[in-house]
């Protein structure tokens, strides 16, 4: 059974029958305490929100020495994705990776785990193998489609990545992440009215979903259209508020029109999530650029440069700080 994860995307349905609408309609049933059954105690194996308490489950389940390996390969991995999810365990995370596709070598979903958390660490090419390896065990697996496809991308390949996605939306016609993600690799391509095209597809199939909405956002910037491009990147913000990529994004346009204040408020916010984040940081150090806060730009700045900035933002700062040498805001 894939994708037993707890995915905050998953949806809860309630249905309820013609004879329940009756006996409603005819008045209350008498409640019969000798029948009632209390709700079974949640497991490893349940949909669970909180990561935390999913481990523990897990770890339970796993102690309770009454799984066949089947089950326990299945209650190591979403231990595993439990762990994961915290942000501070991976070494824990990667250890019940390994152990889970140790009792089963043939869990897709394990790999694509494990090169989820490969390419959080920036391990790419390790990334790309373990998605290969769910692949030649589940060519229908899209996810496995597009997480591959956004590797090939972060390695600046993007024929194998379009090729990716193109798989995935094979597999899967409408499936939004796919469409998101080429979205991207349309926009490094530079092509931004077929960016904006996929990502407006993806928004048909994922309404108000706050990535396609920001990647749709630097679409539009893309083509110097920064009042399409606000209105993207505000409702990214209005769906998750921490979304730092969307908070620093409208940060840029609130920059751009000189309302420092507004940008100023918008890179603390997204810093107040991930204070590491170093796009978060270039651009603060920009808005204080902006208002000759020389001092706190050069603080900013610098530090962004000491975490992971892509060429283009590394190379603004850089000119930035050069200002800032200088004494001159743009």
């Amino acid at each position: 059974m894939r994708r037993l994860g707890w995915s905050g995307l998953a949806l809860a349905c309630a249905f309820l029958s013609a004879g329940a609408v009756r006996a409603r309609a005819a008045g209350p049933a008498t409640f019969d305490p000798s029948k009632y059954e209390p709700p079974a105690p949640a497991s490893c194996f349940d949909t669970v929100d909180d990561p935390r308490r999913l481990a523990k489950l897990c770890d339970e389940a796993l102690a309770s020495g009454q799984l066949d390996d089947s089950r326990r390969a299945t209650a190591t991995l979403r231990r595993g994705q439990a762990r994961a999810a915290t942000g501070k365990a991976d070494s824990k995370a990667m250890e019940d990776y390994d152990a889970a596709l140790r009792l089963n070598p043939r869990m897709a979903e394990a790999y694509v785990s494990r090169g989820l958390l490969h390419r959080s660490h920036n391990d790419i090419d390790a990334a790309i193998a373990d998605y290969g390896a769910a692949l030649s065990i589940d060519p229908r697996y899209a996810a496995a489609w597009v997480d591959r496809g956004t590797a090939w991308r972060a390695k600046g390949d993007l024929d194998k990545a379009m090729s990716d996605y193109d798989a995935a939306l094979a597999v899967e016609p409408g499936n939004g992440l796919a469409l998101s993600n080429r979205c991207n690799a349309w926009r490094d391509k530079g092509d931004p009215d077929r960016a904006i095209a996929d990502c407006t597809a993806a928004l048909r199939v994922m309404p108000r979903f706050p990535v396609a909405l920001n990647n749709r956002g630097n679409a539009w910037r893309d083509k110097g259209d920064l009042d399409q491009a606000f209105k993207d990147f505000d409702g990214a913000v209005q769906g998750n508020p921490r979304f730092v990529y969307a908070l620093v994004n409208r940060a840029s346009i609130y920059r751009a029109r000189g309302e420092f204040e507004l940008a100023a408020r918008d890179c603390d916010a997204a810093l107040k999530v991930n204070p590491d984040f170093a796009g978060g940081l270039a651009e603060r150090g920009q808005v204080h650029l902006a208002r000759r806060e020389y001092g706190a730009a050069g603080e900013d700045l610098r530090r962004s440069l000491s975490l992971k900035l892509d060429e283009k933002t590394a190379a603004e700062v850089r000119a930035a700080l050069a200002r800032v040498a200088a004494g001159k805001s743009p």
